[in-house]
């Protein structure tokens, strides 16, 4: 699937989500996942993807801690390569030090 851009800052370095090397397989976690398409398979353009179970009311794919912190310009998302299956919407939230932002004004639904 083709990936889905949405402007939110002006910087254009990538944070390596598609790197094991640079974000590794544990730093990709989610609150549930089907068989086969755990979190860590959810790397963009990678040959799987990261599925929640059905049942999950509030789905969250979370990557892991940024160390330093990392300036979010842009956030991609795609779909199963193999099924008919993609993100509808998402919700940017940040959390350090026990505290959590949601930024709402990056919150986005996704149209076809």
């Amino acid at each position: 699937s083709a990936a889905n851009t949405f402007p939110v800052a002006l910087s254009l370095e990538a944070i390596g989500i598609q790197d094991n090397n640079i974000i590794f397989d544990g730093k990709l976690t989610s609150s549930t996942a089907a068989v086969g398409h755990e979190a860590w398979r959810g790397r963009l353009h990678g040959k799987g993807s990261w599925k929640p179970v059905l049942s999950d009311s509030d789905p969250r794919f979370e990557i892991g801690t940024f160390n330093p912190a990392v300036k979010i310009s842009y956030i991609a998302t795609q779909g199963a390569p193999d099924q008919d299956c993609w993100p509808t919407s998402f919700t940017l939230r940040y959390e350090t030090a026990g505290q959590s932002k949601e930024y709402p004004q990056v919150s986005k639904t996704i149209s076809n």
